[in-house]
């Protein structure tokens, strides 16, 4: 037997999971209801990227859609080892990078110079460093591609995972 949530309760579900997986973090959970289906938008500032916020919420989906047959299938879920229906039929992200946080890898990236910056963003974790150095020609728009791809330095991916693998078993 399936158990079926609204979207409303995925929602909850949805801020439940975002607590656990990255407590110093504050979202905001909206979900909207219109003719033949409802999404939820998930949206945050600083913290983690939005990879890690999608390994949570991305399995409260309850539906896919195939841009090639213009088709949207609704299927079930996993949801601590019980099967599920999300009233979701899409959960979206967006996160926003502080000007704070721009500002402060700006003032780094300046006060080393334009020789150093790819040591910065290798160090940093950027997972294409000499392309945010080659493509950005002033320190403001590097340190906004190293926000861009790596999560602030408190948080651990292992709580995000471990989240996630339970939200599925």
């Amino acid at each position: 037997m399936t158990k079926h949530y609204s979207v409303t309760e995925t929602a909850k579900l949805i801020r439940a999971a975002l607590k656990e997986a990255f407590p110093e973090t504050k979202f905001s959970v909206r979900s909207s209801s219109y003719s033949m289906g409802a999404s939820i938008d998930v949206s945050w500032t600083d913290g983690p990227i939005s990879a890690q916020v999608d390994l949570i919420v991305k399995g409260f989906a309850g539906a896919s859609f195939d841009g090639m047959q213009d088709l949207k299938s609704h299927h079930s879920s996993m949801l601590n080892g019980e099967k599920v229906s999300f009233g979701a039929d899409y959960v979206h992200t967006s996160r926003e990078v502080s000007k704070a946080k721009v500002a402060a890898i700006a003032a780094l990236l300046e006060a080393k110079g334009r020789d150093h910056w790819l040591t910065i963003c290798v160090q940093a974790g950027h997972p294409f460093p000499t392309r945010a150095v080659q493509r950005h020609d002033n320190a403001q728009d590097v340190a906004r591609s190293i926000l861009q791809h790596v999560a602030d330095a408190k948080f651990e991916g292992r709580k995000a995972s471990a989240v996630a693998e339970r939200l599925a078993a």
